[in-house]
């Protein structure tokens, strides 16, 4: 977007912390994208700050504060300061957060508050007790409500903000992702390295994500035991990328137990590069998530030319569509049919693949900068 030279547009902060977590996966990379497309806009003067008590590498942040989080934490939370804006390097006229954090009441700075899910209200068992002190402490929802305007992920999450945290709905903006990586759009020429550091099988299921209960992985794995024994599918294998995530010691141990842990990858995080290639050498996209806000993975699947198969809880159907198949999460056997279907008919799969691509081109970066600015305008009249 072009301004004239003497133009001096609005100053925006954006709350940077969520940039500091490489590993943090989905909200990381809405970060990351959604701050770089707004850079690009110049709608608005974009100030990044963030903090963190040693000093590290701080891609894109305009001011990193190096102040001990739990101290700066317990001051934001029990003596309302410092305010986010009286660390940064330019007065604001207004406040973004990419995801719910610590952040003082500031009347004079109107707060534009991303929301991606529910999950720890609406299914408190896939936390730990840790992550569950923690949302208390930070408290999304007076977050949400004291906020000038609420961009949620997704359809899901806009209804779950209104019907459960009690948001007026004209407060609250769809601004839907991105598709990441599109890694169909690049050269595979690292494609064989990859596979070979990896040492991934011919054919493998691929899933994307966080190693922990809400991801869905027992029932994954139940899915891929179901299928494994039969003939035509001998070698192939499943590939699980992602951090570690809590509370995975089941997981990790239905791995150690199976007759097929040899085929069985366990990645941990791996590189936005390896994804991609991850994603390229594919035979199917399995993402059986018990909840999602809205579901990066699944997209940058689609993008890539994966076959999706997929949950239809919560947002995950809303991205998918028809472009992929969708199964109830809570039976592994409609998900282990699933995927031996696609793996079975390569016009399946190439009919999805080909589906996934065409919608994956409707999730554009620039469209949800477009849609989070105008909020913010609307937000400073």
């Amino acid at each position: 977007m072009s301004h004239d030279r003497g133009t001096v547009n609005p100053t925006l902060l954006i709350d940077g912390r969520a940039l500091l977590e490489p590993a943090g996966g989905g909200v990381f990379e809405y970060a990351r994208r959604l701050t770089a497309a707004l850079k690009v806009s110049g709608r608005f003067d974009c100030r990044v700050w963030a903090n963190a008590w040693r000093a590290e590498a701080a891609a894109g942040i305009d001011t990193l504060t190096h102040v001990p989080n739990k101290l700066l934490h317990a001051s934001m939370r029990f003596a309302r300061r410092p305010a986010l804006s009286a660390m940064a390097s330019a007065r604001p006229a207004a406040l973004w957060m990419p995801n719910a954090h610590f952040a003082p009441e500031e009347p004079a700075v109107p707060l534009v508050l991303t929301v991606h899910d529910l999950c720890c209200d609406l299914y408190p068992e896939f936390f730990s007790l840790k992550q569950r002190v923690w949302h208390r402490a930070v408290d999304p929802c007076a977050l949400a409500r004291r906020a000038a305007a609420v961009l949620a992920v997704s359809e899901t999450t806009k209804r779950d903000v209104v019907e459960r945290w009690g948001v007026p709905p004209e407060r609250v903006t769809v601004t839907l992702e991105g598709a990441p990586l599109r890694a169909g759009r690049r050269a595979p020429a690292d494609d064989a390295a990859v596979r070979s550091r990896f040492k991934l099988p011919e054919r493998y299921i691929l899933h994307v994500g966080a190693l922990e209960p809400r991801k869905n992985h027992l029932g994954l794995l139940d899915a891929y035991y179901q299928i494994r024994p039969q003939a035509r599918f001998n070698g192939l294998g499943l590939v699980l990328a992602g951090p570690g995530g809590w509370n995975n010691g089941a997981i990790l141990k239905a791995i150690r137990n199976s007759p097929y842990r040899n085929d069985i990858r366990l990645l941990g995080f791996v590189s936005e590069s390896d994804r991609a290639a991850l994603y390229r050498q594919a035979s199917v996209f399995a993402f059986p998530s018990f909840y999602e806000g809205f579901g990066l993975p699944p997209l940058e699947a689609m993008d890539a030319g994966v076959p999706v198969v997929a949950s239809h809880a919560g947002a995950v159907g809303e991205v998918v569509g028809d472009a992929g198949i969708l199964i109830d999460p809570y039976r592994p056997s409609e998900l282990a049919d699933a995927l031996a279907s696609v793996l079975d008919s390569p016009s399946l799969a190439s009919l999805y693949a080909e589906r996934g691509r065409l919608r994956a081109a409707r999730f554009d970066w620039t469209d949800s900068a477009k849609k989070t600015e105008d909020a913010i305008a609307r937000v400073l009249g």
